[in-house]
């Protein structure tokens, strides 16, 4: 990518996040299953890491 391109793309994805009212932004949503699967498995590291510290 040369630095024109490079240049077009970082204002094309200023403009994104500066305009509130677009409705679109630089990077889609992120999916209800991802957030829930890693607050999942940080607290299962939680968990895991606490009953290892306190029991072995």
């Amino acid at each position: 990518m040369d630095d024109r391109q490079f240049a077009a793309e970082l204002e094309r994805r200023l403009t994104l996040i500066e305009d509130e009212g677009s409705g679109e932004g630089p990077l889609p949503p992120l999916p209800v299953l991802d957030l829930v699967l890693a607050v999942g498995g940080v607290a299962v590291l939680t968990v895991g890491f606490t009953w290892w510290g306190y029991f072995s």
